[in-house]
């Protein structure tokens, strides 16, 4: 069931050119014998203060996806208060951490990257990362 979930959800997320005003491109699934669970893709982000900036998306998901949410890591190093410092940079908000309970069995992959993309634009204070740059 989870390969099959994860297949549909795939083809959706490769139709995509926009999504909250941000371009998606390079959109690849990597798969390996450990891990078949992996979509990378190149977000070009349109709002401030990343104005045309272009980074690196990782997205992963356990073998247990759709019970279980992915977990989304930036390739590119991002000043922002919700990703940790340094390339890799994993992405902490309301819909991944598990005390909110906020993924459900039935979001899409499509609404995972919309949600990564909100987090983006908007920073969110309830799971700060980086303090230092929280209060900017």
């Amino acid at each position: 069931m989870a390969l099959k979930r994860w297949r549909k959800d795939v083809d959706e997320v490769l139709k995509l050119k926009t999504l909250e005003n941000c371009n998606l491109s390079e959109i690849m699934e990597t798969t390996d014998k450990l891990n078949p669970f992996n979509l990378t893709m190149t977000l070009t982000l349109n709002n401030r203060p990343y104005n045309g900036q272009s980074v690196k998306l990782v997205i992963r998901a356990e073998p247990d996806y759709p019970f279980k949410s992915p977990r989304a890591n930036f390739l590119t190093e991002m000043y922002h208060p919700n990703i940790n410092k340094g390339p890799g940079g994993l992405l902490d908000m309301d819909m991944v951490c598990p005390s909110t309970r906020a993924w459900k069995l039935n979001t899409t992959l499509t609404e995972f990257v919309s949600a990564v993309i909100q987090v983006l634009n908007k920073p969110t204070s309830r799971h700060v990362l980086r303090a230092d740059i929280s209060k900017e």
